[in-house]
């Protein structure tokens, strides 16, 4: 409760889709995640029970900087990975920034790389840092 409570509402005009990949039921940790996400200014939208159709139209209706997928086991590894192209191909960004996480995606090394996904990180606090960093790193000319 303190945690909720100390929260300042800020968007600094970056957002967030945080749901668990589609099939998974790992939804407590997107919870989680999504309160560090806002607590850092972002604008965080998530549906716990959202199908891979439903990503697909939140995707494709708004823009989103970043797409966040919890991954609860290991045998939805191709299905994620089938998602991810597919989630990238509806997105009105196309430089969506995809980062990946959940207990699965902690133990297995090349987990990322496999999905197709462009991060990962070892807390919701580094989630987030991550994040900035991978938009910032869209967002810049070349």
């Amino acid at each position: 409760p303190a945690f909720q409570r100390d929260h300042r509402a800020r968007h600094a005009g970056r957002r967030a889709l945080l749901v668990p990949a589609p099939g998974s039921q790992h939804t407590f940790g997107v919870v989680i995640v999504a309160e560090f996400f806002r607590r850092s200014g972002w604008d965080v939208r998530g549906e716990p029970n959202a199908t891979e159709t439903d990503i697909k139209n939140s995707l494709g209706g708004e823009w989103f900087d970043v797409l966040g997928l919890s991954v609860g086991s290991e045998c939805l590894l191709p299905a994620v990975s089938s998602a991810i192209l597919g989630l990238r191909k509806a997105s009105r960004n196309p430089s969506l920034v995809v980062m990946v996480g959940g207990p699965i995606v902690a133990s297995t090394a090349d987990f990322v790389t496999r999905v197709g996904a462009d991060g990962t990180a070892p807390d919701a606090a580094a989630a987030v840092a991550l994040a900035e960093t991978l938009v910032s790193r869209r967002a810049a000319p070349p």
